[in-house]
């Protein structure tokens, strides 16, 4: 907690480099022109493209909705200007005690003010805790992330965001950036991630989503023996232990105690039921509400014992050194940035410390993330 105070303090923000020096990541900006060149070449050239025709409904119907998107759009941009018009209002005559209009602006300004400090406050303790973990030789996903994208991809400095494309390697196979002095070996950053899996999903029905994926050691969204059918694959599921997860097993318990108190009271209700219409439509609700709940404790169980079943065989994949994805045999060596095994086959990675708390399995992967994660989207002509 002190070194990371400190870190804060000072403004810190250390990229761990290839070499396992810490580099302070204070960005230069550099604008690199040839690099946006091709594509500009492109965006002109467009005489050449095949022009799709598309029928009068197609045309209509794509009018009418965007035309829809525009209008709900600006709903929500009116509604959202009223909205901090009046907190400004409100922040503006209590707690400065402004009156009138310039009350409202008074306290939109300082809404405003306040919010700015608060994003810097916070983006300085993510670089002070970056700089803790790269002090103790130490990367999370995040990290490897970002310079993954900026030394393959973009072939920038992973630190300081300088060009490094046109420098030659040293005799490590690092290749040193005259501006920070971070060194990055290109070849080991070669496929750490799965650029192209866009789409890859998209197919995949939504039902069958939860059922069937997870994030793999790098966080690549991925589908459980993809090879297989719906039914092989239930099959080999079903072949680990009924288990319910702790966050789980803590929902069912609470969805159990509201039917217990849903049961008294409607027995309580059924003792004093009067045989009139306000009587049977508040038994009828009860009644309702109560399978509404058996419903829910039902669902959370099936699913929380499959999500544990899931999750149990991918680890009993990676013991065995197979992919869980494609069950192609994974690398025996460790891959050198984060100790992965990675798999020839399809490039996913696995973390071999299953028995790990904190192992990539036993996270929780957010409901919204099985519709928003690009492997289930449209992929992008």
């Amino acid at each position: 907690m002190f070194r990371l105070l400190v870190a804060y303090v000072q403004g810190r923000g250390g990229v761990l480099d290839d070499r396992g020096v810490v580099i302070d990541s204070e960005p230069c900006g550099e604008w690199d022109p040839e690099k946006y060149e091709d594509d500009w070449d492109d965006d002109d050239e467009t005489d050449d493209r095949e022009v799709v025709k598309e029928g009068r409904f197609r045309v209509a119907w794509s009018i009418l909705k965007t035309g829809g998107i525009m209008i709900l759009g600006l709903a929500a941009i009116l509604w959202f200007l009223s909205f901090c018009w009046r907190a400004g209002g409100w922040v503006g005559h209590n707690l400065l005690g402004v009156n009138g209009v310039i009350g409202n602006i008074a306290g939109v300004v300082a809404c405003l003010l306040a919010w700015i400090v608060l994003t810097m406050l916070g983006n300085r303790l993510t670089n002070a805790r970056r700089d803790v973990r790269a002090q103790d030789g130490k990367q999370n996903l995040e990290d490897m992330h970002g310079i993954f994208y900026s030394v393959d991809q973009e072939r920038l400095c992973g630190a300081c965001g300088f060009s490094i494309g046109e420098f030659e390697p040293e005799e490590d196979g690092c290749v040193r950036c005259p501006e920070c002095g971070a060194a990055w070996d290109l070849a080991l950053w070669e496929d750490f991630l799965r650029v192209e899996r866009a789409g890859m999903l998209k197919d995949l029905k939504k039902r069958h989503r939860k059922r069937s994926c997870l994030y793999d050691g790098r966080g690549q969204m991925m589908q459980v023996l993809t090879q297989q059918s719906e039914e092989s694959r239930a099959e080999e599921v079903r072949k680990r232990p009924t288990r319910l997860a702790l966050w789980d097993g803590f929902l069912l318990l609470l969805i159990l105690l509201i039917l217990v108190a849903g049961v008294a009271g409607s027995i309580g209700l059924a003792v004093n039921f009067q045989q009139t219409l306000a009587g049977n439509i508040a038994l009828a609700v009860a009644v309702f509400v109560l399978v509404l709940v058996a419903g829910m404790a039902v669902l959370v169980t099936r699913d929380g014992i499959w999500k544990r079943r899931l999750q149990r065989f991918v680890r009993d994949q990676i013991d065995n050194r197979v992919c869980p994805s494609c069950e192609v045999p994974l690398e025996l060596e460790p891959h050198p940035i984060d100790g992965a095994l990675v798999c020839e086959g399809c490039g996913l990675a696995w973390d071999p410390a299953t028995s790990s708390r904190r192992h990539h399995t036993r996270k929780r992967v957010p409901d919204e993330k099985y519709n928003q994660d690009p492997v289930f989207l449209e992929k992008p002509t």
